[in-house]
């Protein structure tokens, strides 16, 4: 064996006992977290692998995810990297595929529902979707649609007036995301006009 292969293989067992010793601290580490605490939300770039597969998924800001229709192992990923509540905007109607409700308790995430159409797209709703917001700061927030269409849409006024975005930054995010709608992207654009932003 050469010179390199040794040192190659030395370095690989160092590693490989490196790692096996961190697994039992990472396990305590966990074990030991006070009762009701959520563990620290993952970073963006792993949020996004986690995402793989939701359409449109995006996480514009740490702590805050976006997209289409989660599966149930999308959650339960969710869940183990820290977020805390899944913000869903989609009709009770809507088809799932699954019983979205139940996977939420499974994984002990905080499911609230805020159903969105371009006819109920108003003043009130952008209301309540900015005091949501406002009540998960940094927690891991999950907001999905079906497509990202209405996430989109609905998430302009927050990232404007409560987040501080210029307008079109915000707009161009929200299209990356799966804004389509011109009409549900004046009304946001309307909503923003007409309100203050918070300081």
């Amino acid at each position: 064996m050469t010179r390199d292969l040794i040192a190659f293989a030395i370095s690989l067992t160092l590693a490989c006992t490196a790692v096996t010793s961190l697994a039992p601290q990472a396990s305590h580490a966990a074990r030991s977290r006070p009762a009701g605490t959520a563990a620290p939300v993952a970073d963006s770039a792993t949020i996004m692998a986690l995402l793989a597969g939701v359409t449109r998924g995006a996480c514009p800001l740490p702590g805050v995810a976006t997209g289409g229709q989660p599966g149930t192992a999308h959650l339960a990923a969710l869940a183990k990297a820290g977020f805390t509540t899944v913000l869903d905007l989609r009709a009770d109607d809507e088809p799932r595929g699954f019983d979205e409700a139940a996977a939420m308790k499974q994984n002990r995430l905080r499911y609230v529902k805020l159903p969105v159409t371009p006819a109920t797209l108003d003043d009130a709703t952008f209301d309540r979707f900015r005091a949501l917001m406002k009540g998960t700061p940094g927690r891991g927030v999950f907001v999905h649609c079906a497509s990202g269409n209405r996430v989109g849409a609905t998430m302009l006024p927050w990232l404007v007036l409560d987040r501080g975005w210029d307008v079109e930054q915000a707009v161009a995010s929200a299209k990356a995301g799966g804004l389509k709608s011109a009409e549900m992207e004046a009304k946001a654009r309307d909503y923003i006009v007409r309100h203050p932003a918070r300081r």
